[in-house]
């Protein structure tokens, strides 16, 4: 098979077949497009050439992507750069040498109040959140409540307990009883 011949009419063929819709439907092409097809189904080739050129369309609406993530990790980052602490990860429960520490992550909202219980070995934390804003010419406001309970260790020194904001969370910290060895 005299393959150069096929050359430019391929080319021409494949870019109008491959990245049109139009020709799709134009009774025209139809026949063309069934002779391209058979062409390149049984050219090795045609098909090779065909794929490299998907395959670098492909790759330059992969770079576009790359470029918006690229774009959106910079933005992540200033955020993160004005207020560290409020992205940093913490275990909710915690176990440490002396102490227990408990934790309610407030998801960047501000705490309206706070309320630490412990009731039968079980301590409570509440947290009330509200919300100002604006929709259209009304503005509101909203409340939401989060509780969570959590049963205590035996060692847990319910008379030495402290509460506190760090970063993104509420924490509770429970000194744990001195055990006399």
């Amino acid at each position: 098979m005299n393959i150069k011949k096929y050359l430019l009419p391929i080319g021409i063929l494949s870019t109008l077949f491959a990245h049109s819709t139009l020709s799709a439907d134009i009774e025209i092409f139809k026949p063309i497009k069934k002779a391209y097809h058979k062409i390149v189904q049984t050219d090795p080739y045609i098909s090779i050439v065909n794929e490299k050129q998907e395959n670098l369309a492909e790759i330059k609406r992969m770079e576009k992507e790359i470029e918006l993530l690229e774009k959106r990790n910079q933005e992540i980052d200033a955020l993160i750069k004005k207020n560290p602490k409020l992205y940093e990860v913490k275990k909710l429960q915690e176990n440490t040498k002396n102490n227990y520490f408990y934790r309610v992550k407030l998801g960047g909202q501000k705490t309206e109040s706070t309320s630490v219980v412990v009731d039968n070995n079980v301590l409570t934390i509440t947290i009330v959140f509200k919300q100002k804003g604006n929709e259209g010419l009304s503005k509101f406001f909203s409340t939401t409540t989060e509780t969570k309970s959590f049963t205590l260790p035996v060692d847990a020194d319910i008379n030495n307990i402290k509460s506190f904001t760090e970063g993104d969370y509420f924490t509770v910290k429970i000194t744990k009883k001195q055990t006399e060895e």
